[in-house]
């Protein structure tokens, strides 16, 4: 017997067929039809039509309540964008959230999401992985259809504050609903940007992944900045082509952010990104693997504040002395750590020091550090302090390092009760394990003080 097909992938297909534009596909059919006629008549048809929905739109827009379905993973088995084993990172997909705290269901879903957001996350998806994504896919009416299902959502309605003063009258509160959207090694330019700002759809972005896409310039991405105003987390990494302008703009336009990965974007200059850390106050989450880190300028960046989650990987002019004495200011807030490739100072030494001083740490990447032949060290540091801290669990990446197997049989032999939540990740697994969010109800902290 013929298999049936999901609801999604219907819709998915819907959208995304080969000769199928998504131009046409959401474009209100009654406006199309009414148009034609306008023009003949020689009358303005965008003034006289009333705008009507297309059969795809009203298709996403029954995921809202009149059809239940279940939600589509944002990456793996399920998905449409595949795990690689070449773009591992413990805090990507830069848009996912754990469904549950369970570990043995729980899947990485795109938060701010919704059945019919992960329908048009899919086709975005989709485009990328079979190769035909350019800047002709995605235009204003896909946006715009975006845009609608965002705010078709029942839930995660966020409570703005518009945070300039004014004299003598309160401040003004809006509601506005959020979502997240990934444009992961996506191709696109000028014509993608304009339908994203025209649509409106920005100013509705909680999350934003361009990670990898390549064509992205400061000139690009400046028109979306300054429509994001609600942006909290953004990925540029990887986008080779920006330069500290885009730092700058970060800063001006994107108060509210507190997470940023900016790794891989070599063209960035770590001082520049000090001055932007300055500026964003609720930043507590960076990522900037391979900026060219010093002593001195990590030094700088751990006194703004304690941060909650650092990548400062392939920094070759780092040393252990400096890199433990940084951290010496972030005992009380770090919580993920990743310094991959990193071989000049990462050893038993440092991972002791670490363990010492980091004692919230959950996740840690230690890939590519081939002096590191045994995570011991970490729990060996953690026996030094009095009193001894409650076991917790330890995410450690450590493929292409010097762990192995036998060694991490070792460490619990030796330290059977603190290593006993120890997950340590020796092949190409690890993608997500370092992200700590988890769906739960909102709490009054994450509805204030945000920017119209």
């Amino acid at each position: 017997m013929r298999e049936i097909p999901s609801l999604q992938v219907l819709c998915l297909r819907c959208v995304g067929g080969l000769g199928c534009s998504t131009e046409r596909t959401f474009d209100p059919s009654k406006s199309r039809k009414k148009k034609n006629s306008a023009n003949k008549q020689g009358k303005n048809a965008k003034d006289d039509v009333p705008q009507t929905r297309s059969s795809a739109s009203k298709l996403l827009q029954s995921f809202h309540g009149e059809v239940k379905i279940n939600r589509t993973p944002a990456i793996g088995k399920g998905a449409a964008r595949r795990k690689q084993a070449s773009d591992v990172d413990m805090n990507h997909p830069w848009i996912g959230i754990w469904s549950s705290n369970d570990r043995e269901t729980q899947v990485l879903e795109m938060e701010y999401g919704s059945p019919s957001l992960d329908v048009l996350q899919c086709f975005i998806d989709s485009l990328v992985e079979l190769g035909r994504m350019d800047d002709s896919k995605l235009g204003l009416h896909f946006f715009r259809e975006w845009k609608a299902n965002v705010l078709a959502k029942n839930e995660s309605t966020v409570t703005k504050t518009n945070t300039k003063p004014k004299k003598k009258k309160a401040r003004r509160e809006v509601s506005v609903k959020l979502g997240s959207l990934s444009l992961h090694n996506s191709v696109l330019g000028e014509d993608t940007v304009n339908a994203m700002v025209e649509s409106g759809m920005p100013n509705h972005l909680a999350v934003l992944d361009m990670t990898g896409i390549q064509p992205l310039t400061d000139e690009l991405l400046l028109p979306i900045l300054k429509d994001a105003k609600n942006l909290r987390r953004l990925s540029v990494k990887n986008c080779r082509r920006l330069t500290s302008k885009t730092l700058e703009n970060l800063g001006q336009h994107t108060s509210q952010l507190t997470s940023l990965d900016i790794g891989g974007a070599y063209n960035l200059q770590p001082q520049a990104v000090l001055e932007v850390c300055a500026n964003l106050f609720y930043l507590e989450e960076l990522y900037a693997s391979g900026l060219g880190w010093t002593d001195s300028l990590l030094q700088e960046l751990t006194s703004l504040r304690g941060w909650k989650g650092l990548s400062m990987g392939f920094a070759p002019l780092l040393t252990a002395a400096g890199f433990k004495a940084a951290m010496l200011s972030q005992t009380k807030s770090l919580l993920s750590l990743s310094i991959p490739f990193c071989e000049q100072m990462v050893d038993a030494a440092l991972l002791g020091a670490l363990g010492r001083h980091l004692p919230l740490l959950q996740a840690l990447d230690v890939r590519g550090n081939t002096n590191l032949a045994s995570l011991t060290g970490w729990y060996d540091g953690r026996a030094t302090l009095a009193p001894k801290p409650a076991a917790r669990p330890l995410l450690v990446l450590a493929r292409y390092a010097g762990v192995t197997k036998a060694s991490l049989e070792d460490t619990k032999r030796i330290h059977p009760l603190d290593a006993l939540h120890l997950e340590c990740i020796l092949d190409s697994g690890g993608i997500g394990l370092g992200i700590r969010r988890r769906l739960e109800t909102p709490s009054e902290d994450d509805n204030d003080e945000m920017e119209q």
